[in-house]
């Protein structure tokens, strides 16, 4: 048993033969909350859940906040639906939960943030004694962009309770009172040299950085960014912090590491940093504008952070192992989202090495070893037979100086059609993850393919050597390439049974000097049965007339199943038909979320739509807004013609009508006409059902024409 993240009580109970739990208040009144009760069988062993990453029970898992090390214990604080949620560990790998530390409050949402020990009660909070000083971004949602600023909490109790700080944000809003500038995640470091502490904030297209010597009283002091430095997305969760070069403590340079949001550009949302000096003022960086430094090259690290106040002198970093493109989209159920392993980062002349902490080498539990084995087209498997669903490989290969391979790597998380490689490509130069057909994809648009990143191999003996580290869990997979120069880091989400493992190489040879496979222990699991394949959906039927043959746009899964033609996708998705109409009548029945507790959805009715949907009109369902509309489409721009309140309810089945005479369109629920409006734009088209954000059926879908 743990109260509050400590362990208190362990026993064993031999007496008992119950099955149900109770809650139970004795001489008093007690509040309960967040209660759940799982079997050992049933607890964190969910079909993706991961073995040795960090994710909560339930809920949402993102941002890592104010991670901080006080009186002996790691605390891990991240966003949780604009909450910081709350976690402690001893070892950086098992953690326990406390309470969510930092709820929503008048203030409005807890947005990112950072933490520190005031272990010398600089800040006069602690009486004389010690405590940890949260910085949060200020969100309230009805107030212009928020109105986002710096405010602080406190707690004089290891992280156990939390007092806010004041009515007034100790770093207000760039643009005043009602200001609406991009301005977020606050990160606090100590400046030694200096004598004070520095704060950077997030402005969206640049860093602010603030000085303090009370840790409560900030002066502005400088800006980066900006023109040309911008090369990504929004600038978010800065991180800022001195690395010494090479170990020496004589050279010491600073890093400014920042996650960009997802544009194209970039594939979605990156990782860039920026190394340089500090004058106690101002950050000037030695890098070259327009061409940032990438900090990881796979698609699935944002957010990253590192921990203040380590005993010894480490700069340890984790990250929210996600994108921008599809932060809660994947379909893992009542929780969403992990966190990476824990990383300790250094610095040399070639730049920022991420490797493993030695933390993660207490998870081993065996090992086995292959040597010196040379594989080419057509060689017998060295991995042949080997099974795993959460494991750690440390590898180094060879290319021999004549008949190399042109490729070579290997194949994690197999069964007969599924496979994620992680390979070596010599003619490129580049160490890639590909995950295109890693498992399910089209529950967004941006998911499958090939992430790589250039790492030049080294001459070792007259071979041409690849030294590779990677941990492969239940849903993820991170790669640490040569001496940690290069990092891919991707989500995954192969079936249960997708447990081979194979080595290969194509176009010539390629030997294995030492391959190491190290089973790993789960951090949360208590029972080694495997997580079982998800429940297909039930059967059914799509009973229908008048639609045609449909066609999916952009992309999406749209099944049968006993709710009718059900779509799944985190954006818009449309089933688009082949028949156009003009004046129409259309009926169906719809219904939006699912049967599990995180299936939301909305949805919309498309008629007389162009093939790529980008014109014509939309009736708009919103669980969420609590409305009907009606859109317009233009060329992908839309048009508000009508909107009207309406109940409706995820989970419930609504009956839909829409009649379309000439420039006349009338919308009915039921009995109940909620749309009459009349506008003659678009003529002639398609009908489309669409999805948005979760899940959509349809059923006893009809369309005639008038």
């Amino acid at each position: 048993m743990t109260v509050d993240g400590v362990s208190v009580l362990e026993a064993t109970v031999t007496r008992t033969t119950g099955a149900t739990t109770a809650l139970a208040a004795t001489g008093g009144t007690a509040h309960f909350q967040e209660v759940r009760a799982r079997t050992p069988q049933n607890w964190f062993t969910d079909p993706h859940r991961p073995g040795h990453h960090y994710t909560q029970l339930a809920s949402h898992t993102s941002d890592p906040n104010g991670l901080v090390h006080h009186e002996g214990e790691y605390h891990l604080f991240h966003q949780d639906s604009g909450e910081w949620a709350h976690a402690v560990s001893t070892d950086l790998l098992h953690w326990r939960h406390p309470p969510v530390a930092l709820p929503v409050s008048d203030h409005g949402h807890t947005w990112s943030g950072s933490c520190v020990a005031d272990t010398d009660d600089t800040s006069g909070l602690f009486g004389g004694g010690s405590g940890l000083i949260a910085y949060y971004t200020s969100y309230h949602p009805d107030k212009p962009g928020g109105n986002q600023c710096v405010r602080v909490a406190f707690s004089k109790d290891r992280g156990r309770s939390w007092e806010w700080h004041g009515p007034d944000p100790v770093v207000p809003n760039p643009g005043g009172p009602e200001g609406n500038w991009d301005f977020r995640d606050p990160k606090v470091v100590r400046d030694e040299e200096h004598g004070q502490w520095v704060m950077a904030v997030s402005g969206g297209d640049h860093i602010r950085f603030f000085t303090s010597t009370d840790l409560l009283t900030w002066d502005h002091r400088s800006s980066f960014g900006y023109g040309d430095w911008v090369t990504g997305g929004v600038w978010e969760c800065p991180d800022f912090f001195p690395l010494p070069l090479d170990g020496d403590a004589a050279q010491v340079r600073w890093v400014l590491a920042i996650s960009t949001g997802a544009v194209r550009r970039t594939d979605g949302s990156a990782a860039e940093y920026f190394l340089g000096d500090w004058d106690g003022a101002a950050f000037t960086t030695t890098n070259t504008p327009g061409t940032p430094l990438r900090a990881e090259a796979g698609r699935d690290y944002y957010a990253a952070m590192t921990f203040a106040g380590l005993p010894d002198g480490r700069r340890v970093q984790l990250a929210w192992l996600s994108n921008g493109d599809y932060p809660f989209s994947a379909p893992t159920g009542e929780w969403n989202g992990q966190l990476g392993l824990p990383r300790e980062l250094t610095l040399t002349g070639a730049g920022l090495l991420q490797r493993p902490a030695p933390e993660t080498r207490a998870l081993r539990r065996g090992r086995t070893r292959i040597e010196d084995v040379t594989v080419g087209p057509g060689s017998p498997d060295p991995l042949a037979g080997m099974r795993g669903r959460s494991y750690e490989i440390e590898a180094e290969i060879a290319l021999p100086a004549s008949g190399a391979a042109t490729e070579f790597g290997l194949r994690l998380r197999t069964n007969r059609t599924r496979h994620t490689t992680i390979g070596y490509d010599t003619g490129t130069g580049e160490l890639f993850v590909d995950r295109t057909a890693s498992g399910p994809a089209d529950f967004t648009e941006h998911f499958a393919g090939r992430s790589s990143t250039s790492l030049p191999l080294t001459e070792v003996d007259g071979e041409r050597r690849l030294r590779v580290h990677l941990f492969m869990d239940t849903s993820a997979v991170e790669v640490f390439g040569g001496d940690g120069r290069a990092t891919l880091t991707s989500l995954l989400l192969p079936e249960p049974d997708a447990q081979g493992m194979s080595f290969y190489a194509t176009g010539g040879a390629a030997r294995i000097v030492t391959l190491d496979v190290h089973r790993l222990a789960d951090v949360f699991r208590v029972t080694d049965r495997d997580p079982g394949r998800p429940a297909p959906p039930a059967p059914g039927e799509f009973r229908t007339s008048g639609l045609g043959a449909l066609t999916v746009l952009p992309a999406g899964r749209w099944t049968t199943t006993g709710a009718g033609r059900t779509g799944h996708f985190d954006r818009d998705s449309t089933a688009l038909s082949s028949t156009e109409y003009g004046d129409l009548e259309l009926t169906t029945l719809v219904r939006f979320g699912g049967p599990g507790p995180a299936d939301g959805g909305a949805g919309s009715f498309l008629l007389r739509a162009s093939a790529d949907a980008a014109d014509g009109y939309a009736v708009n369902l919103d669980p969420n807004l609590r409305t009907v509309r009606l859109f317009r489409r233009d060329a992908g721009r839309s048009t508000v013609l009508a909107e009207v309140p309406l109940l409706v309810r995820g989970g419930t089945t609504l009956p839909l009508r829409i009649r379309a005479r000439s420039t006349r369109i009338e919308v009915l629920v039921g009995d109940r006409t909620v749309i009459d409006t009349t506008d003659g734009t678009h003529r002639r088209g398609r009908i489309g059902l669409n999805v948005f954000g979760g899940r959509a059926a349809y059923q006893d879908t009809h369309v005639t024409a008038l």
